[in-house]
């Protein structure tokens, strides 16, 4: 399954585009904000997390976007009217509303009315170079998203973490076990489980 991560996007908004069209843009990742997966285990997107799937013909065209990440709430593709790239910011998306589709025209009402403001993205490990985790000055640890398989995105009624993580799934929740060891100095062994765990996942 893949990897979820969630995100407060106030810039979530709608505005008109062409032939009345109702456009739905945000930021389903904010780059270089650091986000507690669990306690002392600290994430944070990097600006590369993304390059080789924007860059890539075949990632790129099988991109789409959700509500909620439920594949029977799709809303678009790239292969239609969704866009993607980064900014600034973070990772933008846009899309045109589908019209006369329910689920999306009630999204689009509860964006207007503040009910939805949060976005998220779900994606693959591609390996042993898609993170890198270090100790932070702060105390506890740091994994650093540098190159990952962006699968879908979209808007999402709760941003926030859950408890415990419960969105965590597969290699990060390893990694957290793996490197929440004492003094946070993962053994060779542990370091070669790593590598294994996201190879699994890739």
């Amino acid at each position: 399954m893949p990897e979820l991560r969630y995100s407060m996007c106030d810039k979530i908004n709608t505005r008109t585009g062409d032939k009345d069209a109702i456009i739905i843009e945000g930021h389903a990742a904010v780059f270089d904000v650091e986000t507690e997966l669990w306690p002392g285990y600290f994430e944070v997107v990097r600006s590369s997390a993304f390059e080789e799937t924007l860059s890539e013909g075949l990632e790129l065209s099988s991109l789409y976007s959700t509500y909620n990440h439920t594949d029977s709430q799709i809303l678009a593709r790239t292969t239609n009217t969704l866009r993607v790239m980064t900014d600034a910011t973070g990772l933008a998306f846009s899309y045109e509303s589908p019209a006369g589709v329910t689920y999306a025209e009630n999204l689009v009402r509860n964006i207007l009315n503040g009910n939805v403001k949060g976005c998220s993205f779900a994606f693959h490990f591609r390996g042993p170079e898609s993170v890198k985790v270090e100790s932070r000055k702060e105390g506890g640890l740091l994994q650093e998203l540098l190159s990952v398989r962006l699968i879908e995105l979209g808007p999402v009624t709760n941003p926030q973490y859950p408890e415990a993580g419960l969105s965590m799934r597969d290699a990060s929740r390893r990694f957290y076990d793996m490197y929440s060891e004492p003094k946070h100095k993962p053994s060779r062994q542990a370091q070669r489980r790593r590598e294994l765990a996201l190879l699994e996942v890739s």
